[in-house]
């Protein structure tokens, strides 16, 4: 099978893949799922995981899903607090993009059931922007859950 036969594989980025990664590992980290192989060839992880969707149905996600989606859970939070965005400021809303970002992580690991983190980053985005309405919700939700 060509790889351009794969959704989302065109003549660049299959190009792009057989020189990086030769055309039988290519069509393999397709066949398998394999997204980091993909993803050190040069694709994206949103772009690897959108042709693997497509290429395997379901149980390619199943494979994505698998054991280290706690550590790609942790690199996005990463990524999210180093290109975190600004937006203009608004009453009881930070003017910068650590606050924000903080608030978010506090959400996130809330819902994740990380009690702990998730008041860590509340407090922290509380230092950032004292007034921040969406941090001190984090804070009243889990005051309101412990007891």
């Amino acid at each position: 099978m060509r790889l351009e036969e794969y959704w989302g594989v065109g003549p660049k980025t299959a190009a792009r893949r057989e020189d990086e990664l030769g055309y039988p590992s290519a069509v393999e980290a397709i066949e398998s799922a394999d997204s980091r192989a993909l993803a050190a060839a040069g694709l994206s992880r949103g772009r690897a995981t959108q042709i693997l969707r497509r290429a395997n149905g379901g149980q390619a996600m199943d494979m994505l899903a698998a054991g280290d989606t706690r550590a790609v859970y942790k690199e996005l939070l990463a990524l999210a607090q180093r290109y975190a965005v600004t937006l203009p400021p608004t009453r009881g809303r930070p003017d910068w993009g650590e606050a924000e970002t903080a608030a978010v992580r506090a959400e996130l690991s809330m819902a994740a059931g990380e009690v702990l983190a998730a008041r860590d980053a509340a407090e922290h985005a509380l230092m950032l922007a004292p007034d921040y309405r969406r941090a001190r919700a984090v804070l009243e939700k889990l005051s309101a859950s412990a007891r």
